[in-house]
């Protein structure tokens, strides 16, 4: 005979049986949070970001040609020069005492030329030319009596051999005179050089720029080849380095942005070097980096300040755009969660430029589509949604 259930596991059962159903109901009608926007009509660009230097075009650091004592700095760092202004006086004592020196020598041989009669081949010259014609008049005169018979061959060679003498005698005092000419020319061109030499212990800007760099100190001896200072020009550009893929898609078209104090400068490139070379990034890897030369703003700055620069590869003004917080990558695609009918339906996207924070679309979605942002990793297609807010 079977037992009946007692009243206390019937009511158990009840209870049990309505809590069941009711969770099943729970179940089948709650709906997944979402936030969502619409898709919508905007300006999208790709673009590339780094941080570029200031640079100026010529830099020049300027060197001692000559030894002494640095007397005079008359400049600071940051200070504007003007071609050929003055920045530093070195002493000349030495180079002065020379050139009163070889000037003294000048004068003494101009002097003893002008005695010797220097205006034309000189006193000694003279005499040894009249020598040498009367000894050559001889020597002609004894050859005719010689031949005429009315001279010995003795008496002849006698009379020749006092021709070779006083030929040798005017050569010898043409070659004093030619030195002592050689000499003074070369004491003259001596004094010249130490006048120009005077002038390199004045240290004078080469062109109008700033002055960057001062390597030496008053009182400080010097010599040659020692930096002194170094100068730029105020024609700036912006030096940036790119990697290889990055700089291998511009042009010298290529529009360029600056940022500048949060404000976005119109720039342009101006070059872009035809070689690459390995540079270590932060994180310690090796990769293949070339420069890019950009026209500088004119905002009024010093060598070595840091900019903020964009590339502008691609641009399209009126796209229709999604957020990239939208998309979900599924078996190599590209998705969006659509809100459809209040349900999140899995749909394929087309994607064309990826701008900074939004996606161009070219298919799969129209304007004012609803799309899930962040999707959560539990959502699937098909899943109830209540819309957030």
């Amino acid at each position: 005979m079977k037992r009946k259930p007692s009243k206390k596991a019937l009511v158990t059962a009840g209870v049990l049986l309505i809590a069941a159903s009711l969770g099943i109901g729970y179940f089948f009608t709650v709906k997944e949070p979402v936030t969502v926007e619409a898709v919508r009509i905007a300006p999208v660009e790709e673009i590339i970001k780094e941080r570029g230097i200031l640079r100026s075009d010529t830099r020049v650091d300027l060197f001692s040609p000559v030894t002494g004592e640095l007397q005079q700095v008359g400049i600071g760092i940051g200070d504007r020069v003007a071609e050929g202004e003055l920045l530093m006086v070195m002493d000349d004592t030495q180079a002065r005492l020379r050139l009163d020196g070889l000037s003294y020598e000048v004068m003494a041989l101009e002097s003893t030329l002008e005695l010797n009669g220097a205006t034309g081949d000189g006193e000694a010259v003279g005499i040894a030319r009249e020598d040498y014609l009367r000894a050559k008049k001889d020597y002609e005169n004894a050859v005719v009596l010689y031949e005429s018979g009315a001279l010995s061959r003795g008496e002849r060679d006698s009379i020749a051999l006092l021709f070779r003498v006083a030929a040798m005698q005017l050569e010898a005092a043409k070659e004093m005179s030619s030195a002592e000419h050689f000499k003074l020319k070369s004491l003259q061109t001596q004094v010249e050089i130490l006048k120009e030499e005077l002038s390199s212990y004045q240290i004078r800007a080469p062109f109008e720029g700033v002055v960057s760099e001062i390597h030496v100190k008053r009182g400080q001896q010097i010599f040659p080849g020692t930096a002194l200072v170094e100068i730029y020009e105020e024609a700036y550009y912006i030096e940036v380095d790119l990697l290889e893929e990055e700089l291998l898609r511009l042009s010298t078209k290529t529009p360029v942005r600056i940022l500048v104090e949060g404000t976005c400068v119109e720039s342009a490139i101006r070059k872009i070097h035809p070689t690459i070379k390995p540079a270590m990034s932060d994180m310690g890897v090796t990769q293949l980096k070339g420069l890019v030369e950009i026209e500088a703003c004119r905002e009024k700055s010093l060598p070595g300040r840091e900019y903020d620069v964009e590339f502008v590869l691609k641009a399209e003004p009126r796209a229709l755009t999604v957020d990239k917080q939208a998309l979900v990558k599924f078996d190599g695609g590209d998705y969006v969660y659509e809100v459809l009918g209040g349900k999140a339906v899995l749909t394929q996207v087309t994607l064309g430029i990826e701008g900074r924070d939004r996606y161009e679309i070219l298919s799969g979605l129209e304007e004012g589509d609803l799309v899930i942002l962040n999707p959560s990793q539990a959502l699937r297609d098909g899943t109830k949604v209540a819309i957030a807010g």
